[in-house]
């Protein structure tokens, strides 16, 4: 009679299950994260794992907390590091920690290994999302940019309170923002009533007062994030473009848009492309201040009150009206 085959115990597995075990009590309460470790590997069963790999993974996440959380907030947008799932969070932290700052595995073992933390710990969604967030850090690593830098792209005529919401989400999880002005050789029309100096001027002049929030991940700190300001002409080729945009900024690592082309032209050139989080969408939009500034309607609410002196002051009320052909 055969003897039977003994089951194989992949002690880095199991190193990482231990760690997310001992991350997870650590998010509730203070403990001491080599005791709970010592205490937690008595009731693994089999207690078979790389005690060195414990330890690497405690400290690590530990000491570099703060800056693999902003990684978190930078690669998963969508989702306030607040209301994270505690679980799905350290997952998240472990697999950075191994990936992005100690380098030690390769992509597809660290993604792997997470997905297979939130299939044995976590709900069947939360793998989806480990495996989405991992994907955007993959691509940081690969491109060795700054990740501390978002560019943001819009045309801003004008610039509204939908916008002002949108920045600030990204402020409080990057510190430098690029904002992209498209169409910045654009004539002026109805539908394009400010110039691209004009909307440069006025997206200054708001930020420079702005209430913005605290950092992602470090709410005793209020974000000040440093702007640059960049113009974006049309281009016949859709390459040239994007192009155009790198060569102005080259450190960007992330790109913020709701437009389906720009999203396209940036992910194809291997860019992660998130959606800005704009308020009421349908209300908070260039288009429906136009209009009800066209139709005489109140519009003055949709957008910050440095807006609405420079659309009086400038006439660029008369511009929408009159297919912008008036204002100075």
């Amino acid at each position: 009679m055969k003897k039977p085959l003994k089951q194989t115990v992949d002690g880095r597995h199991e190193a990482r299950k231990l760690a997310l075990q001992v991350l997870f009590e650590a998010s509730f309460h203070p403990v001491d994260l080599n005791t709970a470790a010592e205490r937690i590997k008595q009731e693994m069963l089999p207690p078979v794992c790389d005690a060195k790999l414990v330890a690497q993974l405690l400290h690590g996440v530990e000491t570099e907390r703060a800056q693999i959380d902003q990684i978190i907030a930078r690669c998963a947008p969508e989702w306030p590091l607040r209301q994270l799932p505690k679980l799905d969070l350290n997952i998240l932290r472990i697999a950075i920690y191994e990936l992005y700052i100690a380098k030690s595995v390769p992509p597809k073992v660290a993604v792997d290994e997470a997905v297979e933390l939130a299939k044995e710990f976590s709900e069947e969604s939360t793998s989806s999302f480990v495996n989405g967030a991992l994907g955007t850090v993959i691509k940081l690593r690969e491109k060795e940019t700054n990740t501390e830098t978002a560019l943001f792209i819009g045309q801003f005529q004008p610039l509204h309170r939908g916008h002002m919401k949108a920045l600030k989400q990204i402020a409080a999880r990057f510190p430098k923002i690029i904002i992209g002005i498209a169409g910045a050789d654009q004539k002026q029309t109805a539908e394009q009533p400010l110039s691209y100096d004009e909307r440069r001027s006025l997206l200054l002049d708001v930020f420079a007062t702005a209430d913005w929030p605290p950092i992602e991940g470090n709410e005793a700190v209020i974000a000040q994030p440093h702007i640059e300001i960049i113009p974006l002409a049309d281009q016949v080729d859709d390459g040239d473009w994007v192009r155009q945009a790198i060569s102005l900024s080259p450190n960007f690592s992330v790109v913020y848009t709701n437009h389906p082309q720009v999203t396209r032209l940036f992910s194809e050139a291997g860019y992660p492309v998130f959606a800005a989080q704009l308020h009421k969408p349908d209300e908070y939009s260039c288009h429906e201040v136009k209009r009800r500034i066209a139709l005489g309607h109140t519009w003055d609410r949709l957008v910050p009150t440095k807006v609405v002196k420079f659309v009086e002051d400038q006439n660029i009320i008369e511009r929408i009206r009159s297919g912008g052909k008036g204002g100075k």
